[in-house]
């Protein structure tokens, strides 16, 4: 068992209600799912998270600082921290 924490940033962090969350996992979990229970847990996060595995994803995902590519490889055991983005766009 370990924790994950996720921080959300500027919008995402408005939706979310809270700048940042611990959660508890049992063992080895696929960010995948992860995302997925977090969603329940969120649920004006819904839309945003379920888009992650999409072309059209509306937020950068990072653990440890890194993006997963892809973001289904990612499995976490506890100790990672998770930052949820929104999408930079510009030039």
């Amino acid at each position: 068992m370990g924790k994950v924490t996720v921080k959300f940033y500027q919008d995402i962090r408005d939706a979310a209600g809270v700048p940042s969350v611990e959660i508890e996992i049992e063992g080895p979990t696929p960010l995948t799912f992860f995302l997925e229970n977090l969603a329940g847990r969120f649920e004006r996060l819904k839309p945003l998270l379920g888009s992650l595995q999409t072309e059209r994803a509306a937020a950068i995902v990072l653990v440890n600082g890194r993006a997963p590519i892809p973001i289904s490889s990612a499995v976490l055991v506890g100790g990672e921290e998770i930052s949820i983005l929104p999408m930079v766009e510009g030039g």
